[in-house]
């Protein structure tokens, strides 16, 4: 990637860190357990109760458990669906969660403690290790919508420093999208939404210069939930978390955290055409173009411009995959 970089130290001059998060079925907690505990060459795995066990490293605390959100949010999808929506998909989408459900499988997410970035490589092989036990991510199980999240550290937490994260994000969406190639799943699901047009119009606005309230207003005034594919909720309520729990009506699974929380990949692990390291170095191009302005500046030029294309979205992607081939950013196919 050319001479461009992104800042691998916060502000205070430690390294960033990333956490992760990975949503799969098809194992029951305990066999799951001892998996990772094997991996990590563990011995001290503490079930706090049946639901939830937590793993020791030398990074911090490994966490599995059964995701009762995911489950509570498919009986949702169930319930609410009309039959007309998406043909044949909901008595399916219900069928596999109810077999599943009486084979004792239910979603399972495993969330790491924040560590380097260089060990992204081993948690694919902790995704290895849990396929041949028997674990199964989307595209094995597409009806349930898996996710990998990544949790990386924010550089600081300046308002032009998270604006700029912001704006590459919302720039970048369709090349995202395209990359990452999101199960559809998840789209029905709207788990992790990208921003609505009306914010992205306002955050690109080159007169756009928010005060830290005006910028926190305004992500909660379009944004008042996490189900966004970049959820700057955790990082926005180390500013104002009383502004935060208000526009979430006081959800409880937003969790302060000066970090992003980005939710867009799939987590097919067991896809041998698919790696966390390949989705991480998806994320660094957000990254990039976070932290160069002029990169960033030309991008804009290309959104403003956008209605001049006569297939808008092919014909704005094409000209962002020319923008950051121009400027030596790739990501692998």
């Amino acid at each position: 990637m050319k001479n461009l970089s992104y800042p691998i130290k916060k502000s205070d001059g430690i390294d960033r860190l990333v956490g992760v998060e990975l949503e799969f079925t098809s194992l029951m907690l305990k066999p799951a357990t001892e998996i990772i505990c094997n991996f990590l060459n563990s011995e001290n795995a503490n079930f706090l109760h049946d639901n939830l066990a937590v793993i020791s490293s030398e990074h911090g605390d490994f966490k599995v458990f059964v995701d009762f959100e995911r489950l509570l949010k498919l009986s949702q999808d169930v319930k609410n669906h009309r039959k007309n929506d998406f043909p044949g998909q909901v008595q399916e989408f219900a069928k596999k969660v109810l077999e599943d459900l009486s084979d004792g499988l239910v979603p399972l997410e495993i969330v790491t403690p924040p560590v380097p970035i260089s060990y992204l490589p081993r948690l694919d092989d902790l995704g290895k290790s849990l396929v041949m036990g028997g674990a199964k991510g989307t595209h094995l199980s597409p009806l349930y919508a898996f996710g990998l999240h990544f949790n990386p550290d924010v550089p600081d937490l300046r308002t032009e420093t998270l604006l700029a994260y912001i704006q590459a994000f919302a720039l970048l969406e369709p090349y995202l999208k395209e990359k990452v190639s999101p199960d559809i799943s998840r789209s029905v699901t709207q788990y992790a939404a990208f921003y609505p047009s009306s914010y992205k119009d306002l955050i690109l606005n080159e007169g756009y210069t928010p005060t830290e309230e005006s910028f926190i207003e305004d992500y909660l005034k379009y944004n008042p939930t996490r189900n966004r594919a970049l959820d700057m909720l955790p990082c926005l309520s180390m500013l104002d978390e009383e502004k935060v729990k208000l526009a979430t009506k006081g959800d409880t699974l937003v969790k302060k955290r000066p970090t992003f929380h980005y939710r867009l990949p799939d987590c097919r692990i067991g896809d041998k055409n698919w790696s966390i390291k390949r989705e991480w170095e998806i994320w660094e191009v957000v990254e990039l173009v976070a932290n160069h302005l002029d990169l960033r500046k030309d991008l804009i030029q290309l959104y403003k411009g956008r209605s001049l294309f006569t297939f808008v979205t092919k014909s704005y992607l094409k000209a962002v995959k020319k923008c950051l081939e121009k400027n030596q950013i790739f990501v692998r196919s």
